[in-house]
């Protein structure tokens, strides 16, 4: 058995007949997304809980039913692309910078997927190694149940401006390859 220096559960909120595909045939979701998040790839989250709360909010706006996947992504920290790291996130600027002027195409580097695609797709073309996962933080609002965090950061919001906790930042991946993944199945609550 390979040894991976990352290993992480991983969950995915989506609707029944997605994941049942994702499960039983090993068929990744991939988004096309080049906007403002992780560009291509099946996004998952972190801990249960987030994927819960996508859950919820995709059932808000279908009838239909929403399960949560579970899975383990395996893999090496080198294949991971991590924007919660501040020299990845800069590095990752440096090659749009350097692939946009080298090609000539003009991505908008204020779109986080479309430079993130790009940089991808430019990175296999000039037949560099390219990244299999991203890894971002994402801010989502407070939450409406008080918990022991909010009730901290809101106390510590009164004037202060300095670092702190908090519960609104979540974590997201985005695999692009099938092969990252092991162990997948529906999770049962």
């Amino acid at each position: 058995m390979e040894e991976y220096d990352f290993v992480q559960t991983i969950y995915h909120a989506d609707f029944a007949e997605n994941n049942s595909n994702f499960i039983d045939n090993n068929v990744l979701l991939s988004s096309r997304e080049d906007g403002n998040w992780c560009g291509r790839g099946m996004y998952f989250w972190d801990n249960l809980s987030n994927a819960r709360y996508w859950q919820n909010k995709k059932k808000k706006h279908s009838n239909r039913d929403v399960t949560i996947s579970q899975a383990s992504l395996r893999c090496y920290g080198t294949e991971i692309l991590d924007l919660t790291d501040d020299d990845s996130a800069k590095a990752l600027y440096r090659a749009a910078v350097h692939y946009k002027s080298k090609i000539g195409f003009d991505v908008d580097l204020c779109k986080l997927g479309a430079v993130i695609n790009f940089v991808h797709q430019a990175l296999i073309d000039d037949q560099q190694k390219a990244f299999s996962v991203v890894k971002l933080a994402g801010v989502y609002g407070r939450n409406k149940e008080e918990n022991l965090i909010e009730s901290y950061e809101r106390a510590y919001d009164k004037g202060r401006k300095s670092p702190h906790a908090t519960s609104r930042l979540k974590i997201i991946y985005s695999v692009r390859h099938e092969g990252l993944l092991f162990s997948q199945c529906l999770y049962h609550s």
